[in-house]
């Protein structure tokens, strides 16, 4: 019998030891024993044998923007990670065979991959140490449900890098996640292509899955994708006719408006093969500039136009992932503190300081203005 029928018939029998009680079990999981299989789940992560370090751990080797000897990032390999944890905590496992049983991972119908990345400053929000800020990577799936994707254990955590050191890398947090995902997705146990195998009531289930999401602020989608941020003259990675606030730029170009639009029905929506080509053209551009074809103007200007930086090891310049993370339609943003901040938000604040103008001019008591204890200089911060 071929190995992909033996899979498939091992997976249904696995889905046939489900029982009523697994899902009721799993079901109405109280708190107090979310929070002791989360501590038996780090115990037993900590306490595990060399051996199972040694498959857990991977070194990485990175080129330097200094360019001298390469940088080693460690790293937890995915989805031996996903595997190991499974195997340690009887509530994942639960959850898991809950979900192939409602929606069999298999290769024709993969899951649904969530990736979400952010930087970590540790103290407080007003005594904050960023020579220690992190950045975290953090993965889990849509087909779990969102009851598990609540639950802080069910996220797989095989990234945390210093800032310091993403810094210090040729090709920045792009190059690092290029390299991440070649290994999750296309390498020994990748998702995309052999799949992942986890052990669920004794018993083996291989899952395939495809990223779908890929979430993070506007810091970190400018960093991943290597975007020059909500401070460009495309400041909206989404759309293709939205420019800068003031950038004079909007009425040259049919259709075009301003981040300051507040009618949606004027946005039009960028497909993901713009995106990919502008990222072809800013490479293309890069490599003749290499080649002393073209001036560094000429090419500031196309990385200026399509608000992309050249950066050959970026995630998206693989064509070799292209096919398995599409990256507008996989695209998760924090809008609220890009293009509404920027945008929007800062016409209507304006307007509201106009008003409040007219109130005072008119002797309309907005006393209430010091409780915030702000001026009319940091007020648009304190209203933020």
């Amino acid at each position: 019998m071929p190995r992909h029928q033996k899979v498939a018939r091992t997976q249904q029998s696995l889905l046939g030891t489900v029982s009523d009680s697994d899902l009721v079990r799993f079901g109405k999981i109280s708190e107090a024993l979310q929070n002791t299989h989360a501590k038996t789940s780090r115990t037993q992560l900590q306490g595990s044998t060399q051996k199972d370090a040694q498959l857990l751990g991977l070194t990485l080797r990175l080129p330097t923007s200094e360019g001298d000897r390469d940088l080693e990032w460690d790293i937890c390999e995915p989805n031996i990670l996903l595997a190991h944890v499974v195997a340690s905590c009887p509530d994942l496992q639960a959850a898991y065979a809950v979900a192939a049983q409602r929606v069999p991972p298999t290769r024709e119908r993969p899951w649904d991959l969530m990736v979400c990345f952010d930087e970590f400053s540790p103290g407080d929000k007003l005594n904050y140490d960023n020579t220690r800020k992190a950045m975290v990577l953090s993965f889990n799936f849509k087909q779990l449900g969102d009851h598990v994707l609540q639950r802080d254990y069910s996220w797989m955590v095989p990234i945390v890098v210093r800032t310091s050191k993403i810094k210090r890398v040729l090709g920045g947090w792009s190059n690092m996640l290029r390299r991440f995902f070649l290994i999750m997705l296309l390498g020994t146990h990748g998702g995309a292509t052999a799949g992942i195998t986890i052990t669920i009531h004794d018993r083996p289930l291989t899952i395939y899955y495809r990223v779908k999401c890929l979430g993070s602020d506007y810091d970190g989608i400018r960093m991943g994708f290597d975007w020059k941020g909500a401070t460009s003259i495309r400041c909206c990675l989404r759309c293709s006719n939205v420019f800068k606030r003031g950038s004079g730029l909007a009425h040259r170009v049919e259709n075009g408006v301003e981040s300051t639009c507040v009618d949606k029905t004027k946005l039009i929506e960028r497909t993901n093969e713009d995106f990919e080509n502008d990222v072809d053209l800013v490479t293309e551009a890069g490599d003749q500039w290499a080649r002393g074809l073209i001036t560094k103007t000429i090419k500031e200007d196309i990385e200026k136009s399509t608000a992309q930086n050249f950066n050959p090891l970026g995630l998206f310049a693989c064509k070799e992932l292209r096919p398995h993370i599409r990256a507008l339609v996989c695209l998760n943003q924090d809008w609220v503190h890009g293009i509404l901040q920027s945008g929007t938000m800062v016409v209507e604040i304006q307007n509201f300081l106009l008003e409040l103008g007219c109130a005072r001019e008119a002797g309309y008591n907005i006393r209430w203005l010091y409780l915030l204890r702000c001026d009319v200089k940091n007020i648009r911060l304190k209203l933020y």
